[in-house]
Order: C-alpha cells, then sequence, then structure tokens
C-alpha cells in the first residue's frame, strides 16, 4: 500500500511577514466598518484644522504678542500627519496597508491631542477662563521658551552634571532607569511590532544580570562578604 508523500511547502508560502500573516487572519471587513476606520483616520486632520481656526479667528481676551509661533507649531502638527496620510494612500494604491494601518490606529491619539490643544487655548487666551501666570497659554510658553533658550539650556546642563556628581555612586540605577525609558518609548512608538513580552526580556536580560552580578560584588566586600555573598545565589536558585 503507497503512501502519499507530504511535498514541501512552496517558497513564496514561507516568506510571508507578520503583517501579511495577520491580514489573512483577519475577516473581511464590512462596508460599514471600512467607512468607520475612514473617518476615524481622517479625525485628526478635521480636529487640527479646528485648532487652527479657534486660534485664528475667535478673538483674544489679552494681548498675544507674536501669535504666529503656536499657529507655527499646530501646521507642523497638521502637515506631518497630512503628508503621512498622503503617502499611506500613495502606498495603498500599490498594495501596502502597513502605513494607513498605523495611521489608523494612532488616529485617536492625534486627535486627542488636537482636542487638548484646542480646548486649552480656548480655556485661557480665548476666555481667560483660566488665568495667567499660573496657566499661561501656549503660545506664551512656546515664546518665553524661546527667548529663554540660553538659560534653559544652561540650566538643564547644570543640573544634568549636578545629577552625575551628587549621585556617582547611584550612576547603575541612572544607567538602567534610562535604558528602561528608551526601551518603553521603541514599544510606544513602534507599536505593534514590537510585544510587550519581548521588551521585558530585553529589559530583564540587561538588568537582572548585571544587578545581580554587581550586588554580588559589593556584598563580598565587607567583612565576611566570602560567606554572605553565596547567598544571593542560593536566594536566585531557590525561588527558580
Amino acid at each position: 500500500m503507497k503512501t502519499a508523500s507530504l511535498s514541501p511547502a512552496p517558497k513564496a508560502s514561507r516568506k510571508l511577514t507578520r503583517d501579511q500573516l495577520l491580514e489573512l487572519e483577519q475577516k473581511e471587513k464590512t462596508s460599514a466598518q471600512k467607512l468607520a476606520d475612514t473617518a476615524i483616520t481622517l479625525l485628526p486632520v478635521v480636529s487640527g484644522l479646528a485648532a487652527m481656526l479657534e486660534y485664528a479667528l475667535l478673538p483674544n481676551a489679552f494681548a498675544n504678542p507674536r501669535p504666529a509661533t503656536y499657529f507655527v507649531f499646530l501646521l507642523i502638527l497638521f502637515c506631518l500627519y497630512t503628508g503621512a496620510l498622503g503617502v499611506g494612500l500613495v502606498q495603498l494604491t500599490k498594495g501596502n496597508k502597513h502605513l494607513m494601518q498605523r495611521l489608523r490606529h494612532k488616529a485617536p491619539l492625534y486627535t486627542l491631542l488636537f482636542l487638548l490643544l484646542l480646548v486649552y487655548d480656548f480655556l485661557t487666551l480665548k476666555t481667560a477662563i483660566l488665568l495667567q501666570p499660573f496657566l499661561p497659554c501656549v503660545n506664551s510658553i512656546f515664546n518665553i521658551a524661546w527667548d529663554d533658550r540660553e538659560y534653559l539650556i544652561i540650566s538643564a546642563l547644570y543640573s544634568l552634571r549636578l545629577l552625575w556628581v551628587a549621585g556617582a555612586d547611584r550612576v547603575p540605577v541612572y544607567f538602567f532607569c534610562l535604558f528602561l525609558i528608551l526601551f518603553l518609548a521603541v514599544y510606544v512608538f513602534s507599536f505593534p511590532k514590537y510585544q510587550t513580552e519581548q521588551v521585558i526580556m530585553a529589559f530583564f536580560g540587561l538588568f537582572y544580570v548585571n544587578v545581580m552580578l554587581m550586588d554580588v560584588y559589593l556584598t563580598g566586600m565587607p567583612n565576611g562578604g566570602v560567606y554572605l555573598v553565596w547567598l544571593i545565589f542560593l536566594g536566585g536558585w531557590g525561588r527558580d
């Protein structure tokens, strides 16, 4: 009796990317779902225009010197999103949905950012419900930061120097905190490329091993440390 031999899978099927596999696993969206995705993707454009129109057209409650600063900031944010949206539409015509999917995923966050800026500007500059100097308008914050940029840079550099010199014995702590911030930033800005498990494993691969070895050295330094240091290994292996 002959048995059917299993032929190897074609090479094309083994070269599918993660995004392509996810796309194959997803169900076909209905017309209503596609319309909702389009509307959500366009929300940052609408909210960005609303924020710029609110700032440019509504009268101010008090003097606002150099008003173009904040408007240019809003315009830059608006152009960045619309530019990315244009590139995504071009790629979509070529069959590449990756950028449009990322924009759809992050569109609510960008919409919230524009709306928060709009509401804050309305409550400060336009209606003076939130009064200066406790809650200045965004344009004033930008102008003051630019005018005092030299002092801010010098103060930041001296603060970093003081932090480094005064905490020289805690340099490893700053080092690991910096790496944790970098790992989290990569996870957030590249989402969903990396999973939380990958970030945790990468951080603990750096943190756990190095901190344990550092503690082994510090524990072995005092009198009797040659005996106490074995408690670290016994405790670590006992828990594992």
